[in-house]
C-alpha cells in the first residue's frame, strides 16, 4: 500500500501537501525508491495491481482514477526516475510490464536486446578482457546510432561496437541487485 501511495504522490503532486514527510525530502525519496530496487524487498507486481484496482474502487471517486491505473503511475515513475540513469527505451516498460514478475524483473525484460539473435554456446567459458582483446588487434567504438540497450553489441571487421552509457551513483547499486537476481534466477 506505502508503494502504491508514493507512486500515486509522483504521478498526482496535488496530493502531497507542504508537511509532506517524504516528498519535501528528495534524500528520503531517494533512498525509499533505492529500497524498493533491493532484490530482497521484490513484490509481485501483480498483487500491487490488485491492490491498486481494489484502492480505486474504495477510496476515491471515480473522477480521481479516471485512466489511470497502476502501470501508468509505475511507468511513470521509472520514466522520470530510473531512466535518467539506466539506458532503457521508455516503450519497452509498458511492453513488458505484464509479463513483469517485480520491478527487477521489468528492468532485465527492458534491458534485453533490441533484435533476436541467434544463440551461440561457447565452448570455453573464459570471455578474454578488454586489454587481451586490444592486444589481439580488436578495436573498440561506441555504437552507431542512439541505442538505448546495453546489449546491442556488435562485432564486424575486428570492430568491436558497444552502446555508451553513463555511469550514476545510482548505477551501482541498481546493477548490483539486477546482478544478484539473475545469479538466483539464470
Amino acid at each position: 500500500v506505502f508503494l502504491i501511495e508514493f507512486f500515486l504522490r509522483f504521478y498526482k503532486r496535488k496530493l502531497t501537501t507542504d508537511d509532506d514527510r517524504i516528498f519535501r525530502k528528495p534524500q528520503l525519496r531517494k533512498r525509499i525508491w533505492h529500497d524498493f530496487l533491493l532484490l530482497e524487498n521484490q513484490l509481485p507486481l501483480f498483487i500491487l495491481n490488485d491492490l491498486f484496482d481494489l484502492a480505486k474502487t474504495a477510496t476515491y471517486e471515480d473522477a480521481f482514477y479516471e485512466n489511470i491505473s497502476f502501470v501508468k503511475i509505475t511507468c511513470f515513475w521509472f520514466r522520470s526516475q530510473v531512466l535518467v540513469f539506466l539506458p532503457l527505451d521508455e516503450s519497452s516498460l509498458e511492453i513488458h510490464f505484464s509479463k513483469a514478475e517485480h520491478f527487477l524483473d521489468l528492468i532485465i525484460l527492458c534491458l534485453q536486446p533490441s533484435q533476436s539473435r541467434p544463440q551461440i554456446t561457447l565452448k570455453d567459458q573464459n570471455i578474454p578482457s578488454v586489454e587481451e582483446l586490444h592486444q589481439a588487434g580488436v578495436k573498440f567504438k561506441p555504437a552507431a546510432g542512439s541505442t538505448k540497450n546495453l546489449l546491442d553489441i556488435n562485432f564486424n571487421q575486428g570492430i568491436l561496437e558497444i552502446p555508451f552509457f553513463k555511469v550514476y551513483d545510482n548505477t551501482e547499486c541498481v546493477y548490483r541487485n539486477l546482478l544478484a537476481f539473475e545469479s538466483m534466477h539464470g
